[in-house]
């Protein structure tokens, strides 16, 4: 039996096997996350001791659910950098106003290298682009589709917002099926370019 089985064995039995298991997983999580975390994100010992329980709680109700496609803590490791990331993600944006997805600096031309006529085309589209958030779409699509492009996710919009997940994911889809018929109407689309 390899030591990935006995790991498995001992995580879907109860009593001390499976704490002993959820302990050595715990200690190997913490060494294997936590300098990187650490370092890359500039988080403490309790933010890596926290993400490891979470990940071991999440590993314990769905250790069934595990097909053994890969190695037992590959797949531990993949729960907690998902945990970890989203984390950061929502701390990251705590302290962010939606409106700022509405600020006209939102559609600062990016200073890219190449010809000069590139950047003019790609000057002339982005205000085209700009010109269509602006005026085909709600206030509310306007900030919530910025809002993805710039990252913030569903979840975290469904809590501002007070709603839920798909609510925001059909207010999105909307906001640019929305965007697409104005660039449509402006020429930059036919009807079978993008469906």
């Amino acid at each position: 039996m390899s030591l990935d089985d006995e790991m498995l064995k001992a995580l879907r039995e109860e009593g001390v096997n499976r704490d002993q298991a959820f302990s050595q997983l715990r200690s190997k999580l913490v060494r294997a996350m936590g300098p990187k975390l650490k370092s890359s994100y500039r988080v403490d010992d309790s933010f890596v001791e926290d993400v490891a329980q979470e990940t071991l709680i999440i590993v314990l109700q769905k250790i069934d659910s595990f097909r053994g496609e890969s190695a037992l803590f590959t797949w531990v490791c993949s729960i907690a950098v998902r945990l970890a990331l989203g984390e950061l993600r929502r701390r990251h944006w705590a302290d962010q106003s939606l409106d700022a997805f509405t600020a006209e600096d939102a559609f600062e031309m990016p200073s890219v290298p190449g010809d000069f006529t590139e950047r003019i085309a790609d000057s002339e589209t982005l205000e085209t682009v700009k010109e269509s958030i602006m005026t085909a779409l709600t206030e509310k699509q306007r900030t919530a589709l910025l809002a993805e492009l710039y990252g913030l996710t569903t979840d975290e919009m469904a809590r501002r917002y007070q709603t839920t997940p798909g609510a925001i994911y059909k207010l999105t889809h909307d906001a640019r099926k929305a965007l697409l018929k104005d660039l449509r109407k402006k020429g930059f689309y036919k009807e079978t370019d993008l469906g």
